[in-house]
């Protein structure tokens, strides 16, 4: 609920999973559009953390940092311009600096299915090459004898 200091009220459904509520009294009746524009409402689910090294400047590579991967959010814009949905919608954030946006139900299964497939691809043929390659080296370049 939103409340102008005219008097005037807006008063909207605040969903039961949304992290915050927005009610406001006394917002300036000339800026009540405005504000229920930007009203917002979100949950948030942790990504995963890894330790990567962050591009450093002229493609080298950085200092190894913590990032959080895959950190998702369903969000709402009751009061949406008209670029906006007015649905709920997903929002994943791929890494810190890039995001998927504007994800339906059938959007998150396909993402879903692509991260499977991608995990799967990882285990069952990067995993085992490596194991193969690291063999191979093994085999190929002895541990050199200490003098």
């Amino acid at each position: 609920m939103i409340t102008a200091d005219d008097g005037s009220v807006v008063a909207g459904h605040l969903p039961d999973w949304a992290q915050e509520d927005p009610t406001t009294h006394g917002v300036p009746a000339d800026q009540l559009p405005a504000r229920m524009a930007d009203i917002t409402h979100w949950a948030d689910f942790e990504g995963a953390s890894l330790r990567v090294h962050a591009a450093g400047t002229g493609g080298a590579i950085g200092l190894l940092e913590e990032v959080m991967i895959f950190a998702s959010s369903i969000m709402c814009h009751p009061f949406p311009d008209s670029a906006e949905p007015r649905l709920p919608f997903a929002e994943v954030q791929i890494t810190p600096d890039c995001w998927m946006t504007g994800l339906d139900p059938d959007a998150l299964v396909a993402l879903a299915a692509t991260l499977r497939t991608l995990a799967d691809r990882i285990e069952n043929d990067v995993r085992p090459l490596l194991l193969s390659a690291r063999t191979d080296w093994a085999a190929h370049h002895p541990s050199p004898v200490r003098i």
